[in-house]
């Protein structure tokens, strides 16, 4: 297929409760003879554990390491990437369950990775962060691409009961953990979008397929009417956002293409 380019951005808030971000993200972005990728990573460090900031930051660290060795120098073919990705994670795990027992604290994150090369996306998820796809003109519909790694579990508060929302997998906690996967072919106007739980808790799906249906408006504006929308119905959380648009040009948006992490 003819290259495919994009229009990338992303976005972070902490927000006006939590003393640090505990969200980081990447987005990246290559174009060569040999064909097009982009990555994508949201990663929503665990506020419950220990340093749930320095977690999400080396997992996009590492994320960004996968992508300069594999991508950019080329060291493994296309059709591996996906399983060096997953290899790239349970050492992730490792990693930070060792830097753990080292500092006397538990920790852990979320991730969520969206991987795109010719035509295709690949999806590698950890946790309740979220990716989801608003289909190009003349398809309806917002699609949730992962699923959220979630368990309620009973509360009494106030002699009221209530039920809660609680991880059942994340990155860097225990040594056994869950990767979802999913893969599927990427089609002009299609919108991506790689958010952590803050972004989305507070809005309803079709208040999200509204701003992310909007072709007009830039990426980087749609992420930030996301972002001011959850504020506006009282989310406290960090909310951390990267989305791309497929187009027939190129156009790189956003404020960077670091890493932004607490």
């Amino acid at each position: 297929m003819k290259a495919q380019m994009w229009e990338i951005a992303g976005y972070t808030d902490k927000g006006p409760v939590k003393e640090t971000n505990q969200d980081s993200f990447l987005f990246r972005t290559a174009c060569s003879a040999r064909g097009w990728a982009a990555i994508l990573g949201v990663a929503d460090g665990i506020s419950g554990l220990g340093r749930g900031e320095t977690a999400s930051r080396k997992m996009m660290e590492n994320l960004l390491n996968w992508w300069e060795d594999n991508v950019l120098r080329s060291q493994t073919e296309r059709g591996a990437w996906p399983r060096t990705l997953e290899t790239m994670l349970l050492e992730t795990n490792r990693e930070l369950i060792r830097w753990g027992k080292e500092n006397g604290v538990q920790t852990g994150t979320t991730a969520s990775i969206l991987l795109l090369e010719n035509g295709n996306y690949h999806i590698l998820h950890v946790g309740d962060s979220r990716i989801y796809l608003a289909p190009g003109r003349g398809r309806k519909g917002l699609e949730l691409l992962t699923e959220d790694q979630v368990k309620p579990v009973r509360r009494e508060q106030g002699g009221r009961i209530y039920y809660k929302n609680v991880l059942t997998d994340c990155v860097g906690y225990r040594e056994k953990f869950a990767i979802f996967q999913r893969e599927g072919k990427v089609k002009k106007n299609d919108v991506y979008l790689v958010c952590s739980d803050g972004a989305y808790k507070k809005l309803k799906e079709d208040e999200l397929e509204k701003h992310l249906r909007a072709q007009e408006d830039p990426v980087q504006d749609i992420l930030e009417k996301i972002g001011h929308t959850a504020r506006e119905y009282k989310e406290n959380d960090n909310i951390t956002m990267t989305a791309v648009r497929i187009t027939g040009g190129v156009r790189i948006n956003g404020r960077s293409q670091d890493i932004i992490g607490g």
